[in-house]
C-alpha cells in the first residue's frame, strides 16, 4: 500500500475508533427500554449488531482484508436503511419486524418435527394462535394470488424475510439520497458478495491483457468500507438517542464530523 494511502487508512481508522468507543460506553450502562415497545426492541437490536460490524470491518482492514471488509460494510447499510424506513412509520412496521419472529419459529418446528423432533402442545398451541393471529402478513405476493384464485399454496407459504421491499424499493422509498448511496457503494459491494467476474478481477493487475500480479490489499475499497461503516452507526447512535435521549448529540457530531473530513478528502460520495 502507497504511504499516502496508509495514512489516509490509518487516519479513518482513528475516527471510527473513537465513534465505536462511544458506542461501547453507551451499551455498558445498560440502557433501559420497555421490553413491550417493539421499536425500543428494533432500534437496540440493529444498533448492538451495528456496533459489532463495525469492530468486524476495522479488523479487516488492519489485517489487509480490504475487499472482504466491503462485505460487512454492505449489509452495515442495508441494516440503517432498513431501520430509518421502518422508524419512518412506528409502531407499525417495528411491529411487523418483531411478529416475524413466529415465522421463523414456526419454520424451526417444521424442521424439527421433519427430524422426529416434537414440542410441548402448550408451546404448539402457543404458536398456533400466533400464527393464526400474525401469519396471514407475512404470505408471499404468490401466495395470496393462489389463494384468491382458490388454488393449493405451498407447503411454506411465507416469505423469507420479514420484509416485503427489497433494499433498491426501501431506498426509494426514503429519499435521493439513499438511493445514490445505493446505487454508487452497495451494488458495487453486491458485485464482490455474488462473485462477478468484474468483482473477482479488481484485485488483478494486467499488463497488455494479461494478468501479472494478484494486489493482497485495496486501499480504496478499504477506506470506502470504513466509510460505510461509520455511516451506519453513526445513523444507529443518532436514533438511539432520539428515542433514548442519551444526551450523546454533541460528542456524536464531532466524531462524525471529523472522520467525514478526512474521508471526504477522497471519497466525496451522497453523504457524510
Amino acid at each position: 500500500m502507497k504511504a499516502e494511502w496508509r495514512d489516509h487508512v490509518d487516519a479513518l481508522l482513528e475516527h471510527t475508533n473513537a465513534i465505536l468507543r462511544l458506542s461501547q460506553d453507551i451499551f455498558d450502562r445498560r440502557i433501559e427500554y420497555t421490553a413491550s415497545d417493539k421499536t425500543e426492541l428494533m432500534i437496540l437490536g440493529y444498533a448492538s449488531r451495528q456496533d459489532g460490524h463495525l469492530s468486524a470491518v476495522q479488523d479487516l482492514v488492519r489485517g489487509g482484508h480490504h475487499s472482504d471488509a466491503t462485505l460487512i460494510a454492505r449489509t452495515m447499510f442495508e441494516g440503517a436503511a432498513q431501520l430509518t424506513w421502518a422508524l419512518s412509520n412506528f409502531p407499525e412496521r417495528p411491529e411487523m419486524w418483531f411478529w416475524y419472529g413466529i415465522v421463523e419459529d414456526w419454520r424451526q418446528v417444521q424442521a424439527n418435527r421433519a427430524r422426529g423432533i416434537e414440542i410441548e402442545a402448550e408451546q404448539q398451541s402457543a404458536l398456533d394462535e400466533a400464527m393464526k393471529d400474525r401469519g396471514e402478513d407475512y404470505l408471499t405476493v404468490k401466495t395470496r394470488k393462489k389463494l384468491e384464485k382458490g388454488e393449493s399454496v405451498h407447503a411454506d407459504p411465507y416469505r423469507r424475510k420479514w420484509l416485503e421491499f427489497d433494499l433498491a424499493s426501501i431506498c426509494h422509498q426514503l429519499d435521493e439520497s439513499w438511493v445514490n448511496y445505493y446505487n454508487q457503494i452497495y451494488r458495487t459491494f453486491s458485485d464482490w458478495v455474488h462473485w462477478s467476474p468484474r468483482s473477482l478481477f479488481l484485485n488483478v493487475e494486467f499488463e497488455n491483457g494479461n494478468a501479472t500480479a494478484l494486489r493482497k490489499e485495496n486501499p480504496h475499497s478499504a477506506a470506502v468500507a470504513l466509510k460505510v461503516g461509520e455511516f451506519a452507526l453513526y445513523r444507529m447512535l443518532r436514533i438511539l438517542n432520539w428515542k433514548f435521549d442519551l444526551g450523546i448529540e454533541e460528542e456524536l457530531e464531532t466524531h462524525h464530523d471529523a472522520f467525514s473530513a478526512e474521508a471526504n478528502k477522497v471519497l466525496p460520495l451522497p453523504f457524510g
